[in-house]
């Protein structure tokens, strides 16, 4: 019976020793500012999951700060004196650059932890993934890299923090931190109405500019599907004005033959009936004309001017769409390029690691575009020139047959009625 009070107390003694000893394992970590460098294809999403398990308990600096800070201090290259530069500039205790890569129908993720106090090389892992996000094994990996935040010296020790409140010592010192003081307040500019700084116009613009480029029509690739479409509208009129001429292709010299013969013996209905049977320009304008051949030959002219242009426009029928995508599938080609350089130097300015690979494979992809554009113009501006030709072939040759009917009854004698 007296053991049990002693067992009581020994057990609430070792949860008290327990408790005592996890509350300063979890006090002591450190809240540091980790800046997150990731570039790749399809590493939005994948930035953001690994974004937020930094921030617990960390801090994190988007990617595009890093690159504007590093672009203005000239130091994009990711070697450990830019990295340090660049941090010092952001406050930035770490650095975690990244790069996703496509390796055919799997996704390398590759990791560095670096210091930003030094730029030296914490830690660092390969990892492969079925697609651009992080699986069970992956993110294991990850936490491992990310363990070694704790291991990373802060940009400022506590003593170094101590030393920046310590009032500065002379007239020099003061002096000098008026001056920062005056630099700081004429670079934020003028106070806004409760007393913030209002921002830069740099920094306004650099806004605006990221809001436009993250907009999807700031993407090449609905220009190359936009094109795609194209294409198939042009080579659709392409292959329906072929099978229309072709369908209205006649013997002009037969034609032309036959219909002398009839006007000459007076058989003007054998005539328009052998003019029937054919529905091309030449045939359908003449006959215009035939039909009304005993209201003279002036009445006759201005009928067959007449027909003549109603078949014009027919046979001109969607060559407007050829000559403007002709004329305009090379800059919509050349459109789809610019958005994908811009797209190029983007990714250039946050992935300093592979930054030339990643620039040329995006001008690569960009010129794509360009191509696209030049494959759908040239068949557009080969067929239209050969659909215009053709248009102007049926127009001489249907002048041919009305001059050849008007002369006849210029000729024939207005007093004597023709046999029909």
């Amino acid at each position: 019976m007296a053991m049990a009070p002693t067992i009581r107390v020994v057990a609430v003694a070792t949860t008290a020793v327990l408790a005592l000893g996890l509350q300063p394992a979890h006090a002591s970590e450190e809240k540091k500012v980790i800046a997150l460098v990731l570039q790749g294809p399809r590493s939005a999403d994948l930035s953001d999951s690994i974004a937020r398990m930094i921030e617990d308990p960390h801090e994190v600096i988007a990617k595009r700060i890093y690159a504007r800070t590093a672009m203005q201090l000239d130091s994009t290259p990711m070697t450990p004196r830019n990295i340090a530069r660049v941090a010092a500039e952001i406050e930035a205790d770490a650095v975690l650059e990244g790069t996703l890569a496509r390796k055919g129908r799997a996704y390398r993720l590759r990791v560095h932890l670096f210091e930003g106090r030094s730029g030296r090389t914490v830690k660092e892992a390969v990892m492969v993934l079925d697609r651009p996000r992080l699986d069970r094994s992956s993110r294991e990996e990850l936490m491992n890299v990310l363990a070694a935040i704790e291991d990373v010296e802060p940009l400022a020790t506590v003593d170094e923090k101590n030393e920046k409140k310590k009032p500065a010592a002379g007239a020099a010192a003061a002096a000098a931190a008026a001056d920062r003081a005056d630099d700081d307040r004429a670079a934020a500019g003028p106070a806004g109405p409760k007393g913030e700084a209002k921002p830069r116009a740099h920094d306004t613009t650099q806004t605006l500019v990221d809001r436009l480029v993250a907009l999807p029509v700031f993407r090449s690739e609905w220009v190359l599907w936009l094109l795609l479409s194209l294409s198939f509208v042009s080579m659709s009129v392409v292959v329906e004005r072929w099978l229309f001429y072709r369908r209205r292709t006649i013997d002009i010299y037969v034609l032309r033959r036959e219909l002398e013969r009839h006007l000459v013996e007076g058989d003007y209905a054998i005539a328009a009936a052998e003019l029937r049977r054919h529905d091309s320009m030449e045939t359908n304008v003449v006959l215009v004309g035939l039909q009304a051949y005993q209201q003279g030959a002036e009445s006759v002219e201005d009928l067959l001017a007449g027909a003549l242009g109603r078949e014009k426009a027919r046979y001109e029928r969607r060559l407007n769409v050829l000559a403007t995508l002709a004329s305009n599938a090379p800059y919509i080609g050349l459109f789809g390029t610019v958005l994908g350089i811009i797209r190029a130097f983007r990714d250039l300015a946050g992935n300093m690691a592979d930054g030339s690979q990643a620039v040329m494979a995006g001008i690569g992809e960009a010129l794509v575009a360009t191509a696209v554009g030049l494959m759908v113009a040239i068949p557009a501006v080969i067929a239209y020139n050969a659909f215009k030709g053709r248009v102007k072939n049926a127009v001489t040759d249907c002048q041919v047959l009305a001059t050849t009917l008007l002369s006849h009854l210029k000729s024939a004698d207005p007093g004597r009625a023709p046999s029909e």
